[in-house]
């Protein structure tokens, strides 16, 4: 790896941390909507969109965390110039 790519790579690194949190938030607003269309005992489809978009984002927090991850070993293993 050359000293692009590795400041390319970092470049991606720096920006997921940012668009992690943003998702930990939605993630967390899904659920309390899931939690109050649940608690007024509804049937409407409504409950369960909310809990598969929160399902959902928690799956790509972790696939972004993973990444991340990956990234750093890319880093890690690259031989100094």
């Amino acid at each position: 790896m050359n000293a692009d790519q590795a400041h390319h790579i970092r470049g991606i690194k720096n920006s997921l941390r940012p668009f992690v949190q943003t998702l930990e938030t939605l993630k967390t607003l899904y659920g309390r909507s899931t939690d109050a269309f649940a608690s007024l005992q509804t049937k409407t489809p409504i409950v369960k969109a909310f809990h598969k978009a929160e399902v959902c984002t928690a799956q790509d927090i972790e696939a972004l965390l993973e990444l991340d991850m990956v990234l750093q070993d890319l880093l890690d293993e690259r031989t100094p110039e």
